[in-house]
């Protein structure tokens, strides 16, 4: 659902430690997790009220709806996490997350669960996300340039998998080379053969009975010729 919704892989590894962290099953909440995600997702495509409630969770007010539109579609890991935290600000203005949720339509138990999980945890997320980006994409400090372990293992196995492929390509030239040219030495066995089997059908009994006859004696003659040398 990360994907679809058009969050980078870095984001969803960081959003998945974070809603591990809430110790929620995985099952559980990763199914809630993305029927929130595809909340946002209708909401952001139909407008409306709809629209208006998640902007003003976020924002503090419906009219910046276009606001939360267009930060879903440019970023959509921080409308999630503006939207986290404007449940946490409704909390600590003393209202209620849980009733918030329920009049915007979210009342499955587990999705309620797993957002007032993730409202504990938020400043894991944005921790996460700053550690998962760094890991991923790489970062220069003081200590010189650290990170993109990832995309280096990603280049090895690309590197590999290209070797793998010139390889097979390379095998596959060859063998079609090589049938080329054996296909005029086929052709000449194949009408020897033809003109042999012909002679041998034009034969009497008698004549097919000797013949045969011969050839068995040359199969057996080469064995013992061998053996007697």
């Amino acid at each position: 659902m990360g994907t679809i919704v058009g969050l980078s892989v870095p984001e969803i590894l960081a959003l998945s430690s974070t809603i591990a962290a809430t110790g929620m099953k995985t099952e559980a909440s990763g199914t809630a997790n993305a029927n929130t995600l595809s909340d946002m997702e209708s909401a952001v495509a139909q407008g409306g009220d709809a629209l208006g409630m998640f902007a003003e969770v976020a924002y503090g007010s419906a009219d910046k709806a276009d606001e939360f539109a267009k930060a879903w579609e440019e970023s959509p890991i921080v409308a999630i996490q503006a939207f986290i935290e404007g449940l946490n600000r409704i909390e600590q203005e003393g209202g209620s997350a849980d009733a918030t949720l329920e009049a915007m339509g979210i009342t499955g138990t587990r999705q309620k669960q797993a957002l007032e999980g993730l409202m504990q945890t938020i400043g894991g997320l944005n921790d996460n996300l700053a550690m998962s980006n760094n890991a991923w994409n790489g970062v220069s400090d003081q200590w010189g340039e650290v990170g993109d372990a990832a995309r280096e293992a990603e280049r090895k196995a690309e590197g590999f998998s290209g070797q793998i492929a010139i390889l097979s390509n390379v095998a596959n030239d060859a063998m079609a080379s090589l049938a080329e040219g054996a296909t005029p030495l086929l052709a000449a066995f194949t009408a020897l053969a033809q003109k042999a089997l012909d002679l041998f059908d034009g034969m009497d009994d008698d004549a097919k009975s000797a013949t045969v006859a011969l050839l068995g004696l040359a199969a057996v003659s080469g064995p013992m010729l061998t053996m007697a040398s």
